[in-house]
């Protein structure tokens, strides 16, 4: 792993609805291999968590006050042990418009509606150049 050293990912999430964070934060417990480091509603709040280490994995909605999904991954992107960062949003892909998943350090995109431990999993993996060998990537999108 990049931050935590260990064979536990350590996940942020963020997310301007507290009751979005809840239910990731509870979905990224419930993986087992998973712990959350914090759930915060802001790109700043998201930068001070993953400067206290232990951050392999960020979960960031792609659109929030003050900056989304993308501004956090630009921002991390190029730090020694940066987390990768995983865009999520309420919107499907495609009204988002062309360019609103990518930027540098984006590592990927999930609609909320289909987070499910196997997708983060899955997720991970392909964040990580980790493959499974079980042809699980045909069924990502």
């Amino acid at each position: 792993m990049t931050g935590t050293g260990s064979d536990t990912v350590g996940v942020v999430v963020v997310d301007d609805h507290p009751d979005v964070r809840a239910v990731v934060g509870r979905l990224v417990a419930s993986t087992g291999e998973w712990s959350l480091v914090g759930a915060v509603a802001s790109v700043d709040a998201a930068l001070e968590l993953v400067a206290g280490g232990g951050v392999d994995l960020v979960l960031a909605d792609v659109v929030m006050p003050g900056g989304g999904g993308v501004v956090l991954a630009r921002r991390l992107d190029g730090l020694d042990g940066a987390p990768a960062v995983v865009l999520m949003s309420s919107y499907h892909l495609d009204d988002l418009g062309p360019g609103a998943t990518d930027g540098p350090g984006v590592a990927g995109f999930v609609a909320k509606s289909e987070l499910s431990p196997d997708r983060l999993r899955l997720l991970w993996r392909r964040a990580t150049g980790v493959t499974s060998g079980d042809g699980d990537a045909e069924h990502a999108e």
